[in-house]
């Protein structure tokens, strides 16, 4: 009898099935056992050719091309894993071998990539189905008990390659199609970017077309008790009953009012008081634990995903994370108490002795065999180690599920919701809170915090005086930026509004599967549809255009929802493939028919960055540089990475140089040089930072600090201000030297929302000289590679203390002895920065350490000292 082939999908979790199997002989791309061999692909191996790969009449651009549908897609292996397909491939045919196991990861990419490569082997041997949630010993060797006939998997193969052929169609159809009536080549259309976009972009344009409402309030404190004039015309119909339109005559009524009746008694008409019992909240699948860690935390979506890969496979501390499922299955029940039990002497304890003690059912609510299709919820699996050397997003994510779990054996949570109305003269104020009355399951888990606004309690038929009255003067906002976190349940619900904290199960109609959403927003910022400004996304002009050419089916949320429904049929048996590939195949011809219909729609102007001076074509902007579309002009060719002379020529101060002939960013000072034929420009740095004049510009703007205590170089201003005033204020600020950043609405430290601008590291030690702040500041930050303190050194405040004598009386030896933004290069082992940082942590200071080779400095290698921004 012939040896078994094992093909997992990475070398990691290869590894970890030879170690159960026993195979220890490590071989070319493999591990070898006495009657198993154990190998891996690396993620896709093999993937769909292109269409000029399928016949050489592709390989120009052309609309006489179109649309592509061939009858079949043959496959090709991908270029940079071609050495370990070949491998896989040698060992699949091998006579040696005379069986195979499927064991790449358990779901429908996974299936993908085991077929595609068995296929393109052109292998005929039987296949088994490897299908576990977990990566730990004994996950493993019960996964390899109970084998299941490939066969069974089949309906998911389909579902797969029909998804993978549907993208194929629809995006390289649609892409050449819209790219060719447009004349540019980086245009892209997609099944799922498409809609996903189009939700960024509505997003975006409902925010520049809203005009602010202003209206007023009347509030009202009634010794202890605070409430808010009621709008009687508005009382059953508003949103906000309380408001009043913003007209001079509402002022001065309700400025006679609270003359009237600012001595006066209120009496209670009505007092409410109703008890709400608020669940454990569901378990984690992959897209409402990306969605919590980026809200908690601003964890982009896709390092989520890594770092829940990581876990599940690098520490074997969680279950399988690309799960879709909120809920577990009845066989996990015996295994709960075992993994309540292993968080006990972790920082993850919190409740777990109550948990342990719990008699609560669990089954209907988080034990539902229904609600469970190829994988069950993300929890813990009880063999978490090495937890000493996580990074700080591998602790955190695991917190947010080990929390979770903890919370569901926990008691509800109970919320006594107060509603009283208040007569004061003919007026009536309403008021309300939130009592909450046993923290149950919230104690542990603090992913969604309880409103806890009580008011003070009374009964109906007191009185109370006036002890306050003002008129509120205020205006609507528009709709926030989506975040990862909001772009996620947006795509989770195909589009359609839902609570942020809502507590929903994955529907059937989402955009794409909790696997690919996360890629999905990275590659839409890759091909530069989407940019991210610190936890928001927005469309660029480029994304925004492409969508207004688009035809409506391809960026409804809703209809690409339906076709995932479609798809999720086909991987259960009860949807026919052949019937999607004919709907994709007529989807097709309708794409590059509207496009030839709608033409040129000037979005290839999208992409400019201004005119050219010398011949006054477009200049337009490509991946690494910036070309005249004239092919006769002299000027060809500015990249944005120019050496020697700036890191990064970004598009916004190319756009400023070529409108202005001069621009100015946080490196310099740029000025264009149109000598014809030829076009170049020279930069000059920019001046010593004069704060005096910065300080002066803040008044001529009228900026109000809510904050002049300095940290980490950010000043806090109160208000609403455009993105083209602070554009240009920032614009201002860099002629003087004093390079800034800004962000819109950020909470920090407590405060309200506001302006927040930031000295940038050039600049920072001149900016606390100027502010006459210590050049020593200590900030709530720890990077992913730092350090434990000492339990005593968060509790000291941080002392004024000569860092450098420090580290000179350690033995340190300097490689760079200046401060730049509290970066300091020293030379030392691991162990002795690790005393290092503990000796400075007792001082309340937190440091940072990066080993060496980290490109900061161009000083040979060292230990990189960050002192925390």
């Amino acid at each position: 009898m012939g040896k078994r082939l094992i093909v997992a999908e990475k070398p990691a979790v290869g590894r970890d099935i030879a170690k159960v199997l026993g195979c220890r002989e490590k071989g070319a791309g493999c591990q070898i056992g006495d009657t198993d061999i154990v190998t891996w692909a690396i993620g896709h191996l093999v993937t769909l050719c292109y269409p000029d790969e399928l016949d050489p009449a592709y390989q120009e651009w052309s609309i006489s091309t179109l649309p592509i549908i061939p009858d079949e897609i043959f496959l090709k292996p991908i270029e940079s894993g071609k050495k370990q397909f070949e491998i896989v491939k040698d060992l699949m045919n091998s006579p040696e071998v005379d069986r195979i196991v499927c064991a790449t990861d358990a779901g429908r990419e996974g299936e993908l990539i085991f077929r595609y490569i068995y296929q393109m082997a052109g292998c005929t041997k039987p296949v088994e189905r490897l299908w576990i949630s977990s990566l730990t010993f004994s996950a493993i060797k019960k996964g390899f008990e109970n084998l299941n006939p490939a066969s069974d998997y089949d309906d998911l193969y389909e579902s797969a390659r029909c998804r993978a052929e549907a993208d194929w169609l629809i995006g390289m159809n649609g892409s050449r199609a819209y790219a060719i009536v447009n004349d540019m080549r980086r245009l892209s259309v997609g099944r799922v970017q498409s809609p996903t976009l189009a939700i960024l972009v509505q997003r975006a344009l409902e925010r520049r077309n809203f005009v602010p409402e202003e209206y007023y309030e009347l509030a009202a404190d009634f010794s202890g008790i605070n409430a808010k004039m009621l709008n009687e015309q508005l009382a059953e119909t508003a949103v906000h009953p309380t408001r009043f339109p913003a007209t001079e005559e509402t002022k001065k009524a309700l400025e006679v009012f609270i003359l009237k009746n600012q001595n006066g008694k209120a009496v209670v008409k009505t007092a409410e008081e109703t008890e709400e019992s608020v669940p454990a909240q569901l378990l984690y699948d992959l897209t409402s634990l990306q969605r919590d860690a980026n809200r908690l935390y601003g964890i982009p979506s896709k390092t989520t995903l890594d770092v829940a890969q990581s876990l599940y496979e690098k520490y074997k501390a969680i279950t399988y994370p690309r799960t879709d499922s909120r809920f577990l299955s009845s066989d996990l029940a015996s295994t709960l108490q075992k993994r309540l039990e292993s968080l006990e002497q972790t920082e993850w304890s919190a409740g777990v002795e109550e948990a342990k003690a719990s008699q609560k059912d669990l089954f209907g609510r988080f034990i539902n065999n229904k609600g469970v299709s190829d994988h069950h919820a993300i929890i813990p699996t009880g063999e978490a180690k090495q937890i000493e050397t996580w990074t700080k997003y591998e602790r955190l994510v695991y917190g947010l599920i080990a929390n979770r779990f903890v919370g569901m054996f926990l008691p509800d949570a109970v919320v006594i919701h107060q509603e009283y109305e208040l007569q004061l003269g003919e007026n009536s104020f309403i008021a309300g809170g939130d009592i909450v009355v046993v923290e149950g399951w919230s104690a542990v888990d603090k992913s969604r915090r309880l409103e806890n606004t009580p008011q003070k309690r009374c009964r109906a038929g007191e009185f109370y005086n006036v002890t306050n009255l003002r008129v509120r003067h205020d205006q609507t906002t528009p709709p926030p930026h989506h975040t990862d976190a909001s772009l996620l349940l947006a795509m989770e619900h195909a589009g359609t509004y839902a609570e942020e904290d809502a507590d929903v199960q994955e529907t059937e109609y989402g955009i794409g599967t909790p696997a690919t959403r996360a890629a999905t927003i990275e590659t839409l910022i890759t091909k530069e549809m989407v940019v991210r400004k610190g936890r928001t996304l927005q469309p660029t002009e480029y994304g925004v255009k492409l969508i207004s050419i688009l035809p409506e089916y391809l960026t409804r949320p809703d209809m690409t929802g339906q076709w995932e429904a479609t798809l999720n049929k086909i991987s259960k048996g009860i949807g026919n493939p052949r019937t999607f590939r004919r709907g994709i195949n007529d989807l097709t011809e309708q794409l590059v028919a509207y496009a030839l219909e709608k033409g040129n729609t000037g979005i290839k102007n999208a992409n400019s960055v201004g005119r050219c001076p010398l011949c006054g074509n477009m200049v337009r902007e490509y991946e690494n540089s910036y070309y005249c579309v004239n092919k006769a002009c002299g000027f060809r060719k500015i990249y944005k990475i120019v050496r020697g002379s700036h890191p990064y020529l970004g598009s916004i101060t190319m756009r400023e140089l070529l409108a202005n002939q001069t621009a100015t960013d946080e490196r310099g000072t740029y000025t264009l040089i149109p000598n014809a034929p030829y076009i170049s420009f020279v930069r000059t740095p920019l001046p010593e930072p004069d704060y005096q004049k910065f300080f002066e510009l803040i008044n001529d703007y009228n900026l109000l600090p809510i904050d002049n205590v300095d940290r980490g170089g950010a000043i806090w201003f109160e208000g609403t201000r455009s993105d083209e005033v602070m554009n240009d204020f920032v614009r201002e600020c860099r002629k003087f030297g004093c390079v800034l950043s800004f962000a819109e609405n950020v909470r920090a430290l407590g405060r309200k929302s506001g302006w927040y601008l930031k000295v940038e590291d050039d600049h920072r030690n001149s900016y606390f000289a100027a502010k006459g702040t210590p050049i020593i500041e200590v900030y709530e930050y720890v990077s992913d590679a730092t350090w434990d303190l000492p339990t005593d050194a968060h509790a000291v405040p941080a002392q004024e203390v000569d860092v450098i004598k420090v580290i000179e009386a350690s033995g340190f030896e300097y490689v760079d002895k200046r401060n730049n933004g509290g970066s300091l290069w020293i030379i030392g082992g691991e162990s002795e920065c690790k005393s290092l940082i503990n000796e400075l942590g007792t001082y309340g200071l937190k440091f940072s350490f990066t080993p060496r080779g980290s490109r900061a400095t161009s000083h040979r290698p060292g230990w990189y000292s960050q002192k925390p921004r």
